[in-house]
């Protein structure tokens, strides 16, 4: 059986959030909405006065398409992108090349509008969104989480995400 990479991301990010002392909770789902269990993102988080909801995603190769995302965290994210001092967008791990971005949800709907499929990860990274810096180890990163909420947060208000 192969590695979910995308669980362990999870695990790796709530980890490092419990390190550093953040408040958060972390939404588990069983990936298949089984019993009724679909949540909007997989992390709720409270840093410097902003509440950001955050969807993990692994993926291999340079491309997330935008079609990873189910129906119910697309829209929920929206819609909790709509309240001052709320980020909400997917935290997408490229595991091939060593790259972790986060992107806000509107960043995503705006280029959904414009029949954008998907995001490349070998292109450069729009100034809306943040790249999310850390060390790697073996597989996994340790990530300056409060860098990176920090970025996240002036992006996010700066370009109106």
């Amino acid at each position: 059986m192969a590695d979910n990479y995308g669980k362990k991301f999870e695990k790796v990010f709530s980890d490092q959030l419990k390190e550093n002392g953040y408040c958060f909770d972390r939404l588990k789902d069983d990936m298949s909405g089984w019993k009724g269990v679909s949540n909007v993102c997989d992390f709720i988080v409270f840093h410097n006065e902003t509440l950001f909801y955050i969807e993990c995603k692994a993926v291999h190769g340079n491309t997330f398409n935008y079609s990873l995302l189910r129906d119910n965290q697309y829209k929920g994210l929206l819609e909790k992108s709509k309240f001052k001092h709320v980020c909400a967008g997917v935290m997408i791990w490229f595991v091939d090349n060593d790259l972790t971005v986060y992107l806000p949800i509107r960043f995503i709907e705006n280029e959904k509008l414009n029949e954008v499929k998907s995001f490349n990860s070998t292109k450069e990274v729009p100034r809306v969104c943040t790249v999310i810096e850390g060390e790697k180890k073996r597989v996994f990163f340790k990530y300056n989480l409060t860098k990176a909420f920090i970025d996240i947060g002036h992006r996010s208000f700066a370009y109106g995400y």
